[in-house]
């Protein structure tokens, strides 16, 4: 099981011990970080289906990622940004000229 699963099942059953049914908005709630649409989907299926496959007993406290990892995730993020920019001033650009 990746980091990002076990980061994911450990919401889950931090939010179980809670008193609470884990949901998409509950682990995006208890993350501190941002999360994959796809992968909360992925594990809140396979949690629901056996919660004791991810007993506390396989599950620590959350595994942080490495910090070259974040550096990688800003760097494409920053990436995304500068491209999205661009498009929308050329978006812009062109609303201009047609009106």
């Amino acid at each position: 099981m990746s980091n990002q699963f076990q980061y994911i099942a450990s919401l889950c059953e931090k939010i179980k011990a809670s008193g609470k049914l884990p949901s998409v908005a509950l682990v995006k709630k208890a993350s501190n970080r941002p999360l994959p649409l796809k992968d909360i989907i992925e594990v809140l299926k396979r949690w629901q289906s056996d919660p004791e496959q991810f007993s506390k007993a396989t599950l620590s406290e959350p595994i942080a990622d490495k910090p070259d990892d974040l550096l990688s995730h800003i760097k494409n993020l920053e990436q995304r940004i500068v491209v999205l920019e661009s498009q929308v001033q050329s978006l812009s650009d062109a609303l201009r000229k047609k009106v």
